[in-house]
């Protein structure tokens, strides 16, 4: 088993922590427009205490909440490890910027460097945007967009996108483990290898998979404009969510 094999594996694992159709308790639309005005407050701000507790309470939700979080924080490694390699040029900047601690009647201003505050922001935003979305799961998210009035094809297609990702991403991982035993050299050659004879293998694939469903669906009738999708009301908990939410943003600028 080599580390590009075991890396796909358990990148299609992590993005599995989407595929549930848990009820959750608050409104899904609420929930996700929460998730949006969330990510805008932390993604802009230069307040360090905001920052940091939000970051600390987002990984700290799947302890506490209905979340998996082994496959949370899988996904956050993921994630973790695409912002350090696309930011990394930054490192090499001598910019810094003006940050603050706000807390209440204390306020005191610091200067950073430039990348300590992006990468921070970013993964803030981040962490904050894969909790919502893997509190709400792929039904969840359906839902809201159906109350947004986003076409239902629409819907359709990101509903199937996100089930065709996880099983292109097996589909490669048994892939490259069955072909690891017919190259023999090794190093970043093989991997090199291993993946451009693949590429077109999966495409071709999920071509014809696509195309199979299509008919499958055709075939019993299926029509996604007659499709129900059913809505939730507004209840207490989605006004807390929404003050808390307020909070949060009024926090990161004042």
């Amino acid at each position: 088993m080599g580390v590009l094999e075991k890396t796909i594996r358990d990148l299609s694992e992590a993005f599995e922590i989407i595929n549930h159709s848990r009820e959750t308790k608050f409104n899904p639309t609420i929930t996700f427009l929460s998730s949006i005005f969330f990510v805008s407050a932390v993604a802009f701000t230069d307040n360090l205490l905001v920052l940091v507790s939000c970051l600390l309470i987002g990984l700290s939700m799947p302890l506490i909440s209905e979340i998996d979080a082994s496959r949370f924080y899988k996904l956050f490694s993921f994630s973790l490890l695409f912002l350090l390699s696309i930011s990394s040029y930054m490192f090499l900047s001598s910019r810094r910027i003006l940050a603050e601690i706000n807390i209440v009647f204390f306020n005191e201003r610091v200067w950073l460097p430039f990348y300590i505050i992006f990468i921070l922001r970013s993964i803030t935003a981040i962490v904050i945007f894969e909790v919502f979305v893997a509190y709400l799961g792929i039904r969840n998210i359906a839902r809201c967009l159906s109350q947004l009035r986003v076409p239902k094809k629409i819907i359709a297609l990101f509903a199937f996108f996100v089930a065709a990702l996880n099983r292109n991403l097996r589909e490669a991982s048994r892939k490259i483990l069955a072909r690891y035993s017919r190259i023999l050299i090794g190093g970043l050659r093989r991997e090199w290898k291993l993946i451009s004879s693949i590429v077109g293998d999966l495409f071709i694939g999920s071509i014809n998979n696509s195309h199979r469903i299509f008919l499958g669906l055709k075939s019993r009738g299926f029509d996604m404009e007659k499709y129900c999708i059913e809505i939730h009301n507004v209840s207490l908990r989605d006004i807390l969510l929404i003050l808390a939410t307020a909070s949060v943003f009024i926090l990161a600028y004042i």
